[in-house]
């Protein structure tokens, strides 16, 4: 077990009345709007106990803790950082490797790949909560705000933006659907910044607030985690490329998060 310092969204009374939102817009849109491009304000809890899942007794699973480590031996000769810039042919064959993979773990009917991205920790500096960058070629900085991709209600939107008419019948004929993420390094041990991911079971549904995110072609619905001493963190200590984080984001059957 490591101890680390966390970033949560404030507890603060306003949130009450005012919801938290992002604008993720491109510089000009954003002076033009004359408005702050967030109302977001975030913490620091330092001392945070993160559990190294190479040493933990406990079990994961998808439908319990939300994720699982997979070992998943694959030469990413093929596959530098370069190709991801590039999205060359490579990069498409390892987008389908993926899809093979999910599927395979979680017994899917039909995987899509709707987005992808790459980050590095070396990155330039610039304001790691507000980066608009549309290029998926273009690497961002990791994630520092303990967060879900999706609300509920976000969760169902995105649905509707990428599936076809003839596949929204079908989940809403009860057709269970799941977001997924799935990270990989592309070096050969993650010495820095590496992810941590939080047991589900141990958040309720009063730990998270939504936060609208807008954008220039739509507007999204994450939510934000609050601070609480009951959070189980979870953490693979010195991650390799073959060993693949896998970890449910949004799930049609949860009713407050996954």
């Amino acid at each position: 077990m490591m101890k680390a310092t966390l970033r949560y969204l404030s507890d603060l009374p306003r949130y009450e009345s005012e919801k938290p939102y992002e604008l993720w817009l491109p510089a000009e849109d954003l002076a033009e709007a004359n408005v702050p491009s967030t109302n977001c304000e975030f913490e620091e809890k330092p001392g945070i106990n993160i559990r190294d899942v190479r040493t933990s007794t406990a079990e994961f699973a998808f439908d319990t803790t939300g994720f699982k480590f997979v070992l998943d031996p694959l030469t990413l000769d093929r596959h530098s950082p370069e190709s991801l810039w590039k999205q060359d042919a490579s990069l498409k064959e390892y987008l389908e490797h993926i899809i093979r993979l999910v599927k395979r773990e979680f017994g899917a009917v039909k995987v899509i790949c709707f987005d992808w991205r790459y980050r590095v920790s070396q990155s330039s500096k610039r304001d790691e909560n507000m980066e608009y960058e549309p290029d998926r070629g273009h690497p961002l900085r990791p994630a520092h705000v303990a967060h879900q991709d999706d609300s509920v209600r976000g969760g169902q939107n995105r649905l509707r933006r990428h599936l076809t008419e003839h596949e929204i019948n079908a989940y809403e004929g009860g057709l269970r659907a799941r977001f997924v993420n799935v990270w990989r390094p592309l070096v050969p041990a993650v010495e820095d910044m590496p992810l941590a991911l939080c047991d589900k079971r141990t958040v309720a549904s009063v730990d998270l607030i939504d936060c609208d995110k807008i954008h220039p072609d739509h507007v999204g619905e994450g939510t934000y985690l609050k601070y609480r001493p009951s959070h189980q963190w979870y953490w693979l200590s010195h991650q390799t490329k073959d060993e693949v984080a896998i970890f449910v984001t949004w799930d049609s059957r949860a009713e407050s998060h996954p």
